[in-house]
């Protein structure tokens, strides 16, 4: 079992991207303005840096995407994504814009 989640800080300073993925064994953190993985072991109290050179490559996921768009259009594989979840995050995209601009809350 795993939990995911990600949160994007913008203002002052506070800027940050990255990704925490948890789970039984153990925890990841996605640093990748820093370009680090970090690896906490739950069950040996312990904990590994990783650095990644290529990790700012993640933004917006270009890579993949095409890479999955290819394996589409090639027959040798299936969307990893719905129409749902790219709807969902236009819409998201759409909102956090809007949010800025009013500097209000908006509900997806």
């Amino acid at each position: 079992h795993a939990s995911y989640s990600q949160n994007f800080f913008i203002r002052n300073g506070a800027e940050a991207r990255g990704a925490r993925v948890m789970g039984y064994e153990g925890t990841i953190d996605f640093d990748f303005y820093k370009g680090e993985l970090k690896l906490h072991h739950h069950h040996r109290l312990s904990s590994e840096t990783y650095s990644c050179s290529n990790m700012a490559e993640h933004f917006g996921g270009d890579r993949e995407l095409c890479l999955n768009f290819l394996e589409l259009i090639n027959n040798t594989g299936e969307s990893r994504t719905t129409l749902a979840d790219g709807i969902l995050s236009a819409r998201m995209c759409l909102m956090a814009s809007e949010s800025n601009k009013s500097e209000k809350f908006e509900v997806i």
